[in-house]
């Protein structure tokens, strides 16, 4: 008595046309791959070998690329928020934004500034009290912001 051991051969050198019709009709390299049983650089370079093009591999436009980077991205600076896509100011926070530039143009120190937005019951962007360092990272954050505008009007 013999045991025979059935072995499927995949002859990947060998161009498949089945596998030019699958992409063509929408299926992607990976469910070909899995389809066949193949890695998905074999299926790949048989494709090339073929000389199909290949789909870009987001289907979106340039634009809406950019509004789901910006949704991906780090939140907005504080008194800021994105709307559909485009930075605009909150209507929560800025406000007290406008509140922290005033006290600091009026010459008040970050501590300060932090103990007068508690002592008007006025919250952080997660709803905590404020801090120094709080306030001392948007006074640096609008520092910069003057001193990158300064900097635009000289070159004109």
């Amino acid at each position: 008595m013999h045991d025979f051991i059935e072995i499927q051969v995949h002859l990947i050198s060998q161009v498949n046309p089945e596998l030019k019709k699958l992409y063509e009709q929408g299926y992607s390299i990976k469910d070909i791959a899995t389809q066949f049983n193949l890695a998905y650089s074999s299926v790949h370079g048989l494709l090339a070998k073929q000389g199909v093009t290949f789909r870009p591999k987001k289907s979106v436009s340039f634009l809406e690329n950019q509004r789901q980077t910006f949704k991906n991205s780090a939140p907005p600076a504080y008194g800021f928020c994105y709307l559909d896509g485009r930075l605009q100011k909150d209507p929560r926070e800025y406000p007290i934004l406008r509140i922290i530039e005033t006290q600091q143009q009026f010459g008040r120190t970050p501590t300060e500034i932090a103990r007068y937005l508690d002592g008007k019951k006025l919250k952080t962007r997660r709803g905590k009290s404020w801090k120094q360092a709080h306030v001392f990272n948007i006074i640096q954050r609008l520092k910069f912001k003057a001193t990158n505008q300064q900097d635009q009007v000289a070159q004109k």
